[in-house]
């Protein structure tokens, strides 16, 4: 049965308008919470967001027990020298036609390295010894396993408890909770990361306040989250992935994310379009799915887009991904900051 959840009315999380439009109103695509959801549009500082949004007590209850990034087992450690760099998260496993001799020969090789590189996280350059990190949305523990194998010593943060138990077992120190509910020291952190994280929570001003606190002077911001300004959300209207109404209740363009870190005290170094296409195959299975309920294509889809995509999907997809990326017309965003000195 679907989760029914506790909604409360709020005004603009970003500059406190209760003056909006609706957008439109979307069911839960993954069934699990019960009940339709509605997206608005701040007529004060044009941000979108979810009203109502579901209370504190209720966050919890908008995660399937299956979803996708709760998954993630622990990968391979970020192999990437040099500066700082974005970075594939968890590439496909290399199949069978790439193997032996077919690796042997650069063009293949270098074109499958080419196509599921997402650039969907970020490691800094600089050596992790006696440097601490946190991440919040830790899940399972893939990223933190990338960060201690490069010296630094991370500690995560969850919503949900299930995904910590497997980050509990590789030896972390993980935290069931918000940031708000974990208390940290002050500036206790040289770097704070959340990917596809911000986008989840209900007060994402406070929720910057409490890591510009307990980050150090200069110390480093990187995040990921979905762009709604891109062509693919005005696309894929209410299907768009991006939007995965109740569990993202904030929705960010590009200026709008900017001048939010500018605001709370982050200086902005870069802000980049991740050459993804993840967006474009569960979109369209959800649509699919909608349109045509016989058809067990849009399952398939989602259920893809949910887990990894297949191999084709980024021989055939990923040159567009990058060229949309090009564009600055991608549905997902890699932001680094700093918080200012």
């Amino acid at each position: 049965m679907p989760n029914i959840l506790t909604m409360h009315d709020v005004p603009c999380p970003l500059c406190g308008s209760e003056n909006n439009t609706p957008v439109f109103t979307s069911p839960d695509w993954t069934g699990t919470a019960a009940g339709d959801f509605r997206l608005v549009r701040c007529r004060a500082c044009q941000h979108r967001y979810l009203n109502p949004m579901p209370v504190d007590e209720s966050l919890a209850d908008c995660y399937p027990q299956d979803y996708g990034p709760h998954q993630r087992a622990i990968g391979r450690p970020a192999t990437h020298g040099g500066t700082g760099q974005l970075n594939r998260s968890q590439p496909p496993k290399i199949p069978w036609y790439l193997s032996s001799w077919v690796r042997s020969i650069p063009g293949p090789l270098a074109y499958y390295r080419w196509v599921t590189d997402t650039k969907s996280v970020w490691v800094p350059s600089e050596d992790g010894a006696g440097r601490r990190a946190l991440e919040l949305g830790c899940s399972s523990g893939w990223f933190l396993a990338q960060l201690r194998n490069r010296g630094w010593s991370p500690v995560g943060v969850d919503l949900v408890e299930g995904p910590l138990t497997k980050a509990r077992d590789a030896g972390f120190e993980v935290h069931h909770g918000t940031l708000d509910s974990v208390q940290f020291d002050a500036e206790c952190f040289d770097a704070v990361f959340a990917w596809m994280v911000i986008e989840h929570v209900p007060r994402p001003k406070e929720t910057l306040r409490a890591i510009h606190s307990v980050l150090k002077p200069g110390g480093h911001f990187a995040f990921s989250i979905p762009n709604v300004a891109s062509w693919e959300s005005r696309l894929f209207g209410r299907h768009w992935r991006g939007y995965d109404l109740p569990r993202h209740p904030q929705h960010f363009t590009p200026r709008v994310i900017r001048t939010l870190l500018n605001d709370e005290g982050f200086e902005v170094k870069a802000i980049s379009h991740q050459p993804s296409f993840l967006y474009w195959i569960g979109s369209a299975g959800s649509w699919l799915r909608e349109t045509f309920p016989n058809w067990s294509l849009g399952a398939t889809l989602m259920e893809q887009y949910e887990n990894q995509p297949p191999l084709w999907s980024y021989l055939l997809l990923g040159p567009l991904g990058s060229l949309n990326a090009l564009m600055h017309q991608s549905g997902r965003l890699t932001i680094i900051a700093s918080r200012k000195s």
